[in-house]
């Protein structure tokens, strides 16, 4: 019997020896269920870098799905994805992945989540439990400190704008420097010195990035450059 139609029907007869009853047939509808499988070993988080995808690229190996009770068939999973709700870096993410199944000669026999399959396929679902932290870019270049006479400060005027290697970002996103403008460097000290090491910080850098996807991609390291600080006449 399978579990395709409502109820399965049987019939019985019954017969009393002794001759003082006639035989009885009856009949017996008996309903089967269609045995419930479980996804084991599920991964309770998922993480990566930005990358401009919303495919997960945690490890999915471990997932299994057992079916309790049926004998005759081993239900197993031969393809393993996932995807995130979106490509944005951001936490709290929602997490779907997709289960390909095989070793059932028909999926009707068995349900998920209460619900009867129709393609040997699952769908599971992980509410809040993503995570795609922003992709980290480095300037290497593009931003000059400009040349000042000691005035008693240990900030420096930058011109330029940020440069990064190439493919640094990812292809296909609207997303670019803007110029230093007013944006200041900073030096350890205002003493006057030939090649003083000017420092533009890391979070300063991070705000000149601008375009559709920026909140992708964050700068973690300052970039250093240099300036001469001239001797004041008096």
């Amino acid at each position: 019997a399978d579990s395709t139609g409502d109820t399965a029907h049987y019939w019985y007869k019954v017969v009393i020896k002794g001759g003082n009853y006639a035989p009885s047939i009856g009949e017996i509808a008996v309903g089967i269920e269609p045995a419930e499988l479980t996804v084991q070993n599920v991964p309770d988080s998922y993480t990566k870098p930005y990358d401009g995808t919303n495919t997960v690229t945690a490890s999915l190996d471990e997932i299994a799905v057992t079916a309790a009770g049926v004998t005759g068939e081993t239900v197993t999973i031969s393809d393993r994805a996932g995807a995130y709700d979106s490509k944005t870096a951001q936490t709290e993410k929602d997490v779907t992945l997709f289960l390909t199944l095989s070793g059932a000669a028909d999926w009707g026999n068995y349900s998920y989540n209460g619900e009867p399959l129709t393609e040997g396929k699952l769908t599971v679902k992980k509410t809040d439990a993503g995570a795609i932290s922003p992709k980290v870019i480095a300037v290497i270049g593009g931003v000059t400190a400009e040349d000042k006479v000691y005035d008693g400060e240990n900030t420096v005027a930058l011109t330029g704008v940020p440069a990064t290697e190439e493919g640094a970002f990812v292809a296909g996103d609207t997303v670019s420097f803007n110029a230093v403008g007013a944006l200041k460097g900073y030096t350890a000290n205002a003493d006057a010195e030939d090649g003083k090491q000017v420092t533009v910080r890391a979070n300063d850098l991070k705000g000149l990035l601008d375009g559709a996807d920026a909140g992708n991609y964050t700068v973690e390291e300052p970039y250093t450059t240099t300036a001469d600080i001239s001797q004041r006449t008096v």
